[in-house]
């Protein structure tokens, strides 16, 4: 009678306990998860000199760590579930302007089009006042419209001043240049602004220039100019104006039809310049040129290399692009992602490392962690319906799974140890 009578609360209380474990097992295998570099091909002493440290983020965790050659030297957890995470909506309020002026009004949009109705290239300001179109005097070679490929890279940020170029210019006319904006304000019912030339560029046809892009490295402007198939990297003084450095570097084969309208990505860690100028073959990119510039009080080119980043199981895995890319110690160190094609919407990747030296492959290896291996737990039915509370959005369980339960490997850094 005893033993009926206590049963379900023995039970019960069996069961509280094993629930208990059951999470602490959960916390625990995330707090001493391991991360490591397994080794593909070549010899891992290359890692010796340098310190890889990156973020692991799934549902339940956040771990920084810190490698040291395929040791983990160093571990920090920063939080324990994604609730814990900012919500969407104070992401939304804390969005990083581009550029706020003295008076307090701000510029957190920029674009470059061709002015409705106008030959004119004009620049488009978005921001505390609004959305406001300025003329410049580029234009149009014939009537048409004016669609660059690099707008992400027309303007730039220094010191809190945005510097911007017209990008394309091999279908326009007129006067290029760096133009920075200033004295952005409201007078009555109108926007006023100023925008200094800080270096003219007359737009010359006859050189086959095409200016691609601007960025700022080491407190100068950057100008990105190609020409068939070389690159030229200038540097100019953000104040005077003055060019203080120039390099050329050539990339791609002019009969390479993959390179046929060439796209590329800047990278940038300290005083190093990355350039990849990646080809595809359909919508796979499998690789190209990365060149490396160095500024300090000039530009000089430190690396040019050929990488081919498709994969031995290429049936199996489709090429993502580039995740990171930095030069340390006369090494180029390439991080990229690449997905199994069945999980691939997923956001599941494997994580690969690359490093070359003098424009030969010395190491592969990969990125791995076992920090997923406790989402056993977290298995969902697909047609159930989960309402997330933080960004309002309305996921069913296999997307809700996909967003926060796998292991995402971010902000991978490499820099030297001594």
């Amino acid at each position: 009678m005893f033993l009926k009578k206590y049963t379900a609360l023995i039970i019960l209380s069996i069961s509280m306990i094993a629930i208990v474990l059951i999470g602490i097992r959960v916390q625990s295998l995330g707090n001493e998860s391991t991360v490591y570099i397994q080794t593909i091909e070549g010899d891992s002493s290359v890692l010796e000199d340098v310190i890889i440290s990156g973020l692991i983020q799934d549902k339940y965790h956040g771990l920084q760590f810190s490698l040291e050659e395929d040791r983990v030297e160093k571990k920090k957890e920063i939080y324990t579930h994604f609730l814990n995470i900012r919500s969407k909506n104070e992401l939304d309020e804390s969005i990083e302007k581009i550029v706020t002026f003295e008076n307090g009004e701000y510029i957190d949009g920029f674009g470059i089009q061709k002015l409705r109705g106008y030959e004119n290239i004009g620049v488009l300001l978005m921001g505390s006042l609004g959305n406001v179109n300025y003329p410049l005097s580029a234009k149009t070679k014939e009537d048409g419209g004016y669609y660059p490929r690099f707008m992400d890279n027309n303007y730039t940020v220094l010191n809190n001043e945005l510097y911007f170029t017209i990008t394309e210019t091999l279908y326009l006319t007129g006067q290029n240049g760096i133009f920075k904006i200033e004295n952005y304000h409201k007078e009555g019912s109108d926007v006023e602004l100023d925008i200094k030339e800080v270096v003219t560029m007359p737009i010359d046809h006859k050189q086959d220039v095409n200016i691609i892009g601007i960025t700022n490295l080491n407190n100068c402007i950057i100008v990105l100019e190609m020409t068939k198939d070389k690159l030229v990297v200038k540097a100019f003084d953000p104040n005077t104006g003055e060019l203080v450095g120039k390099e050329t570097g050539a990339f791609g084969d002019s009969s390479d039809h993959s390179y046929f309208r060439p796209s590329y990505r800047i990278y940038k860690a300290g005083n190093i310049l990355n350039v990849y100028f990646h080809k595809r073959i359909g919508l796979e990119e499998v690789g190209g040129d990365i060149l490396t510039f160095k500024v300090n009080d000039g530009i000089e080119l430190v690396n040019a290399t050929v990488i081919d980043n498709t994969n031995e199981d290429f049936e199996m895995h489709r090429p993502d692009s580039l995740d990171n890319v930095y030069y340390v110690n006369d090494k180029l160190f390439v991080f990229q992602k690449m997905g199994y094609l069945e999980d691939y919407y997923d956001r599941i990747f494997n994580y690969f490392l690359y490093v070359y030296e003098d424009n030969q492959l010395l190491y592969k290896g990969e990125l791995k962690t076992d920090i997923n291996d406790d989402l056993v737990l977290s298995r969902f039915n697909k047609d159930d319906r989960y309402f997330h509370r933080n960004s309002g959005i309305k996921l069913n369980y296999l997307q809700f799974r996909s967003k926060y339960n796998n292991r995402v490997l971010t902000d991978i850094q490499v820099e030297p140890k001594y």
